[in-house]
């Protein structure tokens, strides 16, 4: 697959944001008058380095069925050790002095396949990237998930919508989620 990190790929993998997964260091459970939250404090590493971010994710699942997700996350330290073995010295990084951003950091929700309508207000109609959205102008738009997909030659990422205001993604029964935040930068999404 291509990346599409362009100049900043070769710093994200020296630095292995790329190999960062998440680890939750403890999750409480509470329930009071109709809502469920739930709150997780976490981190993103790799093997061998320190954490790239740490933060705490709190969900707020209500009775209507609405679902709200805050983050408050910090970007951390990073520690690489050079690979001339002869050498004992280290590199300490602070991944926000390196990289002003940290790539495909979100959430996934996996759906059934009868959620097949995708509407949304934001950069379209075709997909769209930070770096890759002057084709594209703000509206709402409407289609199947299945037509998201670009069938590149050479496989890569496809079906993004960058600063997206809302999204909505529900089945021919008019059931689904409807995603929205509160930033005034819009948000990315894909429902592929």
């Amino acid at each position: 697959p291509i990346d599409n990190e362009g100049s900043v790929g070769w710093i994200l993998n020296s630095i292995k944001v790329k190999d960062s997964k998440p680890y939750a260091y403890d999750t409480t459970v509470s329930a009071l008058e109709g809502c469920v939250t739930i709150t997780s404090n976490f981190s993103m590493v790799a093997v061998s380095v320190y954490p790239h971010l740490v933060g705490t994710a709190t969900w707020k699942i209500f009775a209507d069925g609405k679902i709200n997700l805050t983050t408050n996350m910090k970007i951390g330290k990073c520690i690489q050790f050079d690979k001339d073995y002869d050498k004992d010295v280290d590199y300490f990084y602070q991944t926000a002095q390196i990289v002003n951003y940290l790539p495909k950091f979100g959430v996934n929700f996996e759906m059934e396949k009868a959620y097949e309508n995708v509407d949304y207000f934001g950069l379209g109609p075709n997909h769209s990237y930070c770096d890759l959205k002057n084709a594209c102008y703000f509206g709402r738009f409407k289609g199947k998930v299945s037509q998201q997909m670009f069938d590149f030659i050479k496989p890569q990422e496809s079906g993004n919508h960058h600063s997206t205001v809302w999204a909505a993604v529900y089945s021919n029964d008019k059931y689904g989620i409807l995603m929205h935040n509160d930033s005034d930068k819009g948000f990315e999404f894909s429902a592929i």
